[in-house]
């Protein structure tokens, strides 16, 4: 077996039209980072994904430092997923429950246009998590009233129902509003002060809230200023906005706001967004409402679980320690008892936020058994 993937084999099996973006795909195979497997076992995944998926799967885009696809997820709403992160792991996942009852059904979920293919993919993984640690897994199981949950796993002579979801933010008006207010203020920022922004650093601003319109001009006028005057890397004040001329390297992540906007100027070879950015908005989408829908959200997963045997929740969201608060509430009220746990997942490239939220009524249960569902080791 060759040790890497030839040109040919990628263009039968890959969208790649440019020859810098295959020649790049390629180099990116050869690092495999983060990818512990084989070669042979990479074009496995593909091939599978080639016969089983629609095209979108394996139509790829550089970007950022990896490469993307985009995939459809209603009828004007698409989503980025990055190739090596998820995609492939999505392949591996599926190869393992290709022999498993019920494989055929969750191919069809992924060639919906809609966002459940998302939530889809959150439940692949983790079923076919616990398939190669050597569980046995039923996939749909019936549960009651009619209603199926995503999958069981048999552990110690008991089937645990499981039921996963993914947090939707792309319809909601809140969030929907707040990003276009911060891309518009990107528009007026820019305007005004981009052609003399230095090209070491970007304009880097945080919305504590919405601020009124009579502050606007301010904002950009201090940002100017700050450019004339070469002050760097020092957070200022106006109203409740922050921002700062930082250099256009690492982004720090802000405690409280949690979701960004930036803009950039792309170039063909992938690079890190940190060095190509212009400028980046943060700030805070999350309204009441939202805690709401995040509160519906695990209503909906209870609903689609066994009333009388043991269960656990796994939620992917932009902002899972929101979440996690929410999971704590839930956990202590009636109906919940047979709840063993919420596990709680970002939904972030690296995968590094991962949450374990334990039912008090079940604080023996076995941790390890837990912890499979939210693994960040590739299958």
């Amino acid at each position: 077996m060759e040790s890497n993937v030839s040109e040919q084999w990628i263009d039968r099996n890959l969208n790649l039209k440019d020859k810098r973006d295959r020649d790049y795909f390629l180099k990116k195979l050869e690092m495999r980072q983060n990818l512990p497997v084989t070669v042979g076992q990479v074009e496995e995944a593909i091939s599978f994904l080639q016969r089983k998926l629609d095209e979108e799967w394996l139509t790829l885009y550089p970007f950022y430092s990896s490469a993307h696809v985009s995939v459809k997820t209603g009828a004007k709403s698409h989503q980025a997923l990055d190739f090596f992160s998820i995609v492939l792991r999505l392949g591996f996942a599926l190869l393992a429950l290709e022999e498993s009852k019920g494989s055929d059904r969750l191919i069809a979920k992924l060639n919906l246009h809609s966002f459940d293919r998302l939530s889809a993919i959150v439940e692949i993984i983790c079923a076919a998590r616990y398939k190669t640690a050597g569980y046995d897994i039923e996939l749909e199981p019936s549960t009651w009233k009619g209603k199926f949950c995503d999958f069981r796993v048999r552990f110690n002579d008991e089937w645990i129902y499981f039921e996963c979801k993914k947090e939707s933010f792309t319809g909601s008006r809140y969030f929907q509003k707040a990003s276009r207010f911060a891309d518009n203020l990107i528009d007026l920022v820019l305007s005004g002060v981009e052609h003399r922004l230095p090209i070491t650093h970007r304009i880097d601003i945080r919305l504590h809230r919405q601020p009124q319109r009579s502050e606007l001009p301010k904002l950009v006028n201090s940002i100017s200023n700050c450019i004339d005057a070469g002050q760097f890397s020092k957070w200022k004040r106006v109203g409740e906005t922050e921002f700062a001329l930082n250099p256009r390297g690492a982004i720090t992540p802000h405690p409280t706001l949690t979701a960004g906007l930036f803009r950039a100027t792309v170039e063909t070879a992938p690079k890190p967004i940190t060095q190509l950015a212009n400028i980046q908005v943060v700030f805070d989408p999350f309204g009441s409402k939202e805690l709401q829908k995040a509160r519906r959200l695990i209503r909906e997963a209870r609903v689609q679980l066994p009333q009388d045997s043991k269960s656990i929740m796994v939620l992917e969201s932009l902002h899972p320690k929101r979440i996690v608060r929410i999971a704590e509430e839930k956990l202590k009220q009636a109906g919940y008892e047979n709840v063993i746990a919420i596990l709680v997942v970002g939904d972030v490239p690296t995968g590094k936020e991962r949450f374990l939220t334990l039912n008090a009524s079940h604080l023996s249960f076995p941790l390890d058994f837990l912890k499979v569902g939210i693994s960040p080791s590739p299958i």
